[in-house]
Order: C-alpha cells, then structure tokens, then sequence
C-alpha cells in the first residue's frame, strides 16, 4: 500500500509526533504553561482581594487564615464563591486560550483548589512545621 504523504512529510510528522509526546512541542509547552499558570493563580484566588483590585480598593489588613466557604458546602459562602470562582477560572481559561474547554477546566480547577485547600486545613501545620525545620537546618 503506497502512503499519500512523501517520505519527507512522513518523517516529519513522525519526528513532531514524537517531540510532542516527550513533551517537546514548543506549543504543547507554551499550553501547559498557560494551563499552569491559571491553575496557580486560581489556587490562591481569593473574592475579596479580586473585588478590592478590579474596584481600587484597598484590601482591610486581617490576622489569621481565611478559607472563605471553599470546602464546607453547607457553609453560608459556599455557593457565592462556587459561583464567583467559575466565573473567574472561566474568563482566566478563555483568556488564556481555553475557551473551548473553560467550564470543564474552572470546573477542575475548583476540584483542585477544594482538596488543596482541605489537605492544608488537615495537615498544613504539619507541613508547615516541617518545612521550617528544614529551612532551618540548611
């Protein structure tokens, strides 16, 4: 059986499959970058302090942690920040190039951040103290 594509184009595409598969492609990198970065910033994303920089506002200093609604889902903030943090994740994926998979993606990415942020609810003191220990030794 003769191939429609010339020899030269086969090997092209078999070296480009293979680039993109060893992670590679200077696309796919740019991509995983890009998908990175929002899932990063979407970690640490917090209403009140996006509210404060799209209004000018400066944000009230605060001791203590807040975890604003993101893992209890009976707690009374959860549904507002569900809805404030797809919303956000979403226009950061389209911004990003995503806009094709943007609810599956905040979707994901709300997952991400709700275990994230359970873990350090359960362990983070744990860690925390380690991760001091550590530094401190070196």
């Amino acid at each position: 059986a003769t191939s429609p594509l010339s020899t030269t184009a086969v090997e092209t595409l078999t070296s480009r499959t293979k680039a993109t598969m060893r992670g590679e492609d200077p696309v796919i990198k740019l991509l995983d970058n890009r998908m990175k970065e929002v899932f990063r910033g979407m970690v640490v994303w917090n209403p009140q302090t996006a509210q404060a920089t799209t209004n000018h506002i400066p944000v009230q200093m605060k001791t203590g942690r807040s975890i604003l609604g993101v893992i209890g889902e009976n707690s009374g903030g959860s549904d507002v920040f569900r809805t404030q943090f797809l919303k956000e994740a979403q226009r950061e994926f389209t911004r990003k190039g995503f806009s094709i998979y943007a609810s599956d993606l905040s979707q994901t990415c709300l997952m991400a951040t709700k275990v994230i942020h359970l873990m350090c609810l359960l362990y983070g003191e744990i860690f925390i103290s380690k991760m001091i220990l550590m530094a401190c030794s070196d």
